[in-house]
C-alpha cells in the first residue's frame, strides 16, 4: 500500500512502525523444498497491517500484533535474493532474535539480516524510512560505503535522487546503507542507481534488487 493512499488515521497508526520499535531488513535466501517464493511472500503480506487477508491469517496476524510483531512489506525480487521483507517488533534486540526464530519454525524461510539504524529525514523533519512505501517498480540498493561517511552519503542521496527517492536507512550488516528508488518503469530504476547512485562521492559499490508491485504474487 502506498503511504499517499493511506487516510489521516490509517497514516497515524502507521507511525507507531515508522517512530518505535526495533526494525530488520530480511533478505530471503531460501524457502523450504516443496514451497514456491511465491507462497512464502503471500505469507509474509498476511502479517502486513492493513493488508486484505483470509480469515486464517487475519487470527494468525492478530496473534502477532497483540505479541508486538509484524511484517511492514514483503515481496519477490529479481536479483541477488529471491525475496525481501522489512520486519518490526515492539523490543528489543531479543525480541527481533524470536521473531527470526519464529519465521523460520513457521515458513521455513532462511537468509540475511541486517538491524535499520537512523533513516533519512526530509527538510520538514519526516522520517523516509527504505521499505514503507509502494511504488509500480521498485529497486532496493544495498550500499557499501566509505568508513564514517553513512549519513553523509544518506544525506546527499535523499538529496541527488529527486523524486526517485522513497526512502533510505543505515544498516548495521555487511553493507551500511538500504535505499529504496522508485518509479513508473524499471529505467526509472536503473537511471537513478546509474545517473545518481553511484555519482555520489563516498560510494564504494552497490547492489540493487528490482520488484515490479503491479505482479500479482
Amino acid at each position: 500500500m502506498a503511504w499517499d493512499d493511506l487516510s489521516d488515521e490509517e497514516k497515524e497508526a502507521w507511525r507507531r512502525y515508522v517512530e518505535t520499535g526495533t526494525h530488520a531488513y530480511l533478505f530471503i535466501r531460501e524457502v523450504p523444498p516443496g514451497t514456491t517464493t511465491a507462497a512464502v511472500v503471500r505469507s509474509l503480506r498476511a502479517l502486513v497491517p492493513g493488508e486484505e487477508v483470509a480469515d486464517a491469517s487475519q487470527e494468525r496476524r492478530s496473534a502477532w500484533e497483540a505479541e508486538g510483531r509484524a511484517v511492514l512489506s514483503a515481496s519477490a525480487y529479481v536479483g541477488p535474493y529471491p525475496a525481501f521483507a522489512h520486519l518490526w517488533v515492539d523490543g528489543d534486540l531479543a525480541a527481533l532474535q524470536d521473531l527470526l526464530d519464529a519465521l523460520e519454525e513457521e515458513l521455513g524461510v532462511r537468509g540475511v539480516t541486517a538491524l535499520a539504524g537512523d533513516s533519512f529525514r526530509d527538510q520538514d523533519g519526516a522520517v523516509l524510512m527504505a521499505k514503507l512505501k509502494r511504488s509500480a517498480v521498485v529497486g532496493l540498493v544495498r550500499i557499501w560505503v566509505e568508513a564514517g561517511r553513512s549519513r553523509e552519503v544518506l544525506d546527499a542521496l535523499g538529496r541527488a535522487l529527486g523524486d526517485a527517492f522513497k526512502g533510505g536507512t543505515i544498516v548495521f550488516g555487511d553493507f551500511d546503507l538500504l535505499v529504496e528508488v522508485g518509479g513508473d518503469r524499471p529505467a526509472d530504476v536503473t537511471e537513478a542507481v546509474l545517473a545518481g547512485i553511484q555519482r555520489v562521492p563516498g560510494v564504494v559499490r552497490t547492489e540493487t534488487s528490482f520488484s515490479d508491485h503491479r505482479r500479482p504474487v
